[in-house]
């Protein structure tokens, strides 16, 4: 038998960026032994996804509103990162320790709840980003 492993996408917010990796990650995913989670670790907690990446990723035929996992900002937790696989953040710089493990790849992708971002542009670095983990 199989295990299943886990792939955990962590940022401050959990309402753009890891949202984007963890949606897109599990749609593009072709390994059925590989699931993706995102979670938030910062002080700010968004309660819903940002309208922004909702629409923007329509516009890339992926309605995150429609689908059998309820995509939603989640609260990372010990457990979260105990059954981890792969720990990817989306901004963390060399500081950034997630419960006593670095991060297996940090995406260094812009906050865009903290700046004027233009998401076209931001979707453009994270895709590039994301296939390179899904092969």
């Amino acid at each position: 038998m199989i295990n299943k492993k886990y792939i955990l996408f962590v940022c401050w917010h959990n309402s753009w960026r890891s949202q984007m990796a963890e949606v897109y990650f599990n749609t593009y995913n072709k390994n059925p032994n590989l699931e993706a989670f995102s979670a938030w670790t910062g002080l700010k907690w968004d309660w819903k996804i940002n309208p922004k990446i909702i629409e923007l990723l329509k516009s890339k035929w992926i309605d995150i509103l429609n689908q059998d996992k309820k995509y939603f900002p989640k609260i990372l937790t010990d457990e979260m990162v105990k059954w981890a696989h792969k720990v990817y953040t989306m901004w963390c710089m060399d500081w950034c320790m997630i419960w006593n493990r670095k991060a297996d790849f940090d995406f260094k992708l812009n906050d865009p709840a903290c700046e004027d971002i233009n998401v076209e542009e931001l979707w453009g670095e994270f895709e590039e980003k994301i296939k390179i983990i899904l092969k």
